[in-house]
C-alpha cells in the first residue's frame, strides 16, 4: 500500500505518543534517581560539592536510562493506552497500526478507509489525557526536593 496523507498523519501521532510515553517514563526514572541520590548523599559520612553534583547527575541520568530500558514502551503499547482514555476509538487506531505495520493484510479500500477514519480521529484525540505527564513530573519535583533538602541539612553539618 503507498503511503497517503492519511497514513503519514496518523503515522505523526503515534510518533507524537512513543515521544510523549518515553519522556514521561525517563521523567519517573530521574525522580526515583534523584531519590536515590539524595540517600546516597545522606549515607555519606562527607562529600564536597563537585562529588555531590555528580552523585546527583549520574543518579537522575541512571534512573531515566534504566526507566526506559525497562519500560519497553512500543507503539503497540502507547496506542492501547491512548484506546483506554478514547471511547470513540472502538479499537480503531490498533487495527491501524497493524495495518501500517503490515501485521494485518488488508484490500486497499479497506486499508484506506481504516487510515482516514484512524487520522481523523488521532487529530481530535488529547494524548495528554492518556499520557499525562503530571504524576512524573511531581515526583520529579518530591526528587528534586529531597535532593535540596538532603544538600542543606549536610551543608549545616
Amino acid at each position: 500500500m503507498r503511503a497517503s496523507p492519511e497514513s503519514a498523519r496518523f503515522d505523526a501521532f503515534v510518533r507524537r505518543a512513543v515521544a510523549r510515553a518515553r519522556w514521561r517514563i525517563a521523567l519517573a526514572g530521574a525522580a526515583l534517581g534523584l531519590g536515590i541520590a539524595a540517600a546516597v548523599l545522606l549515607a555519606l559520612p562527607s562529600w564536597t560539592w563537585p562529588l555531590a553534583a555528580g552523585v546527583i547527575i549520574v543518579s537522575a541520568v541512571v534512573g531515566a536510562g534504566a526507566s526506559l530500558l525497562a519500560g519497553r514502551v512500543t507503539p503497540t503499547r502507547v496506542i492501547d493506552a491512548v484506546e483506554q482514555h478514547e471511547p470513540a476509538s472502538r479499537n480503531l487506531l490498533r487495527t491501524a497500526l497493524e495495518i501500517a505495520d503490515a501485521r494485518t493484510k488488508t484490500t486497499e479500500f479497506v486499508s484506506g478507509q481504516v487510515m482516514r477514519q484512524a487520522a481523523a480521529l488521532s487529530e481530535r484525540t488529547n494524548v495528554n489525557r492518556a499520557l499525562p505527564m503530571g504524576p512524573a513530573a511531581t515526583a520529579a519535583g518530591i526528587g528534586a526536593a529531597l535532593v535540596v533538602a538532603t544538600l542543606g541539612l549536610s551543608a549545616r553539618g
